[in-house]
This record gives C-alpha cells, sequence and structure tokens, in this order.
C-alpha cells in the first residue's frame, strides 16, 4: 500500500460517506459525528456535489423513543429496521469507555446507512426518517429503553419497550397487540408534560419553579425556554450548515 495516499484515500471514503448520508436526509451534525468532517467540509460537499436530500431536515434531532410507538405500523417499521440493523450488525456493543461517543464510527456508518437502504427497499413507503434510524440504532445498543426480541408467535423481531408489559405477539401476527404499550407510552409522555421543571436565575441563582406545558422566553428574559416536555434547549434553533 502507498502509504502516501493512504490519508487522500480515507478522506475519500468519509467524502462518499457523508455524500450518502446527505442524500438520505441527515443533519449536518449528524454527519460530521459519523464521519469526522468539520461542518464547512460538509458545506463544501454539498455546494460541490449540488445535492438535494430526499427529506430536508431542519431543527434538532428526534431524542425521544416513543416515536417508534406512535401507531403500530410505525412499530411494525421500526421492528424491521431493527433486523437490519441486527442482520448488518450495526448494534454490536461498542467498548465499555465512553459508548454514546465510540458507537459513531465510520465503518458502523457505512453498514446504518446500507441497513436503511434496505428498509427502504422493503418497505417501498418507509415511515422513518434516517435521523430516526440514527436515534433507533442508538438506543436498540444501549438497550435501556427499547429492545429486540423474538416474537413468540413467529420468531420475528418485536420491538419492546424495556418499561411496559411485553406484547404477546408481533404486530405483523396481531396488529393489536402492541396497543397497550402505545398507550403506556402515551401516559408517560403526558406524565412529563406536566411535571414542573426547575430552573436557575441567573442573577441569584435562586430556583425558578413553572409548569412545562407553555412556556415564553419573551414574558421572562432571565430564563431560558424550555420544551413541553420539560427539557431545556438552546436559545438559538441549530439549523442545517449546507442549508444555508
Amino acid at each position: 500500500m502507498n502509504q502516501t495516499n493512504y490519508p487522500t484515500r480515507c478522506r475519500c471514503q468519509h467524502d462518499r460517506l457523508a455524500l450518502r448520508m446527505i442524500r438520505h436526509g441527515a443533519s449536518s451534525s449528524t454527519v460530521s459525528a459519523w464521519t469526522g468532517l468539520s461542518a464547512i467540509r460538509v458545506r463544501t460537499l454539498v455546494k460541490r456535489e449540488a445535492i438535494t436530500p430526499q427529506v430536508h431536515h431542519r431543527g434538532q434531532r428526534p431524542r425521544r423513543v416513543a416515536y417508534f410507538f406512535r401507531t403500530p405500523l410505525v412499530v411494525l417499521h421500526a421492528a424491521v429496521l431493527g433486523s437490519h440493523f441486527e442482520l448488518l450488525e450495526v448494534l454490536s456493543q461498542p467498548p465499555a469507555e465512553n459508548p454514546a461517543q465510540n458507537f459513531c464510527t465510520f465503518a458502523r456508518g457505512e453498514k446504518l446507512c446500507l441497513a436503511y437502504e434496505m428498509y427502504c427497499a422493503d418497505v417501498g413507503s418507509p415511515l422513518l426518517q434516517f435521523e430516526h434510524a440514527v436515534l433507533l440504532a442508538t438506543a436498540l445498543a444501549e438497550g435501556k429503553e427499547i429492545s429486540l426480541q423474538p416474537c413468540p408467535e413467529c420468531g420475528g423481531a418485536m420491538l419492546v419497550d424495556q418499561f411496559a408489559p411485553t406484547a404477546d405477539a408481533c404486530t405483523h401476527c396481531d396488529p393489536n397487540a402492541c396497543l397497550a404499550v402505545i398507550a403506556e407510552m402515551k401516559a408517560r409522555a403526558a406524565a412529563r408534560a406536566l411535571q414542573p421543571c426547575t430552573s436557575r436565575s441567573p442573577v441569584d441563582g435562586a430556583s425558578l419553579e413553572r409548569p412545562g406545558a407553555a412556556f415564553s422566553p419573551e414574558t421572562d428574559k432571565s430564563s431560558p425556554a424550555v420544551l413541553a416536555e420539560g427539557g431545556p434547549i438552546p436559545e438559538a434553533a441549530s439549523q442545517d450548515f449546507y442549508s444555508t
């Protein structure tokens, strides 16, 4: 192997993976995390190749696994995509030290793209975007909230919520099997929305409590804006670098 051309070859491979993710609608932050490329490099690639993503993603990336339990059909799509992750070994456990950072590697990124492409070819009209695929792969690898288990009826992959009773069958065998899990997810989301959130005043450090249902930064200039779920958000919404 020519050692002189090795860095150039590696950079070309990372560029191809970045373009592949962008065509699937990945955000610039996702592309940078999985390829190691800077935001400026990602923007340069998009302008040079004149790429139009299939799904134009803006704002924050999805963070809640409750999205995969919205409807029985979404549960089925998540199970299909998860089975492709297992087939291509996307869900192999990362090293124990700092697993969140070590999960996003170049080799796993290529497998992730291939699994998503196989899922889109299988279902025809995918309900899960590429950003949802990244969330699903990360959550399944961690195994704290959701997991894949074999269906007692057919043996196929079944998406399971770790905090809810396991369904008796997969959605393919029984479309109504996951209704209890969906109801549990909605109840949990409603409970989070009703919980008060606390923040620290930048002036005197006093704790301020307010409902997390609705809060406008215009009504309280000394406190950060919060989501309806009760979590903090930055003052300015994140945007794609390559969308400008």
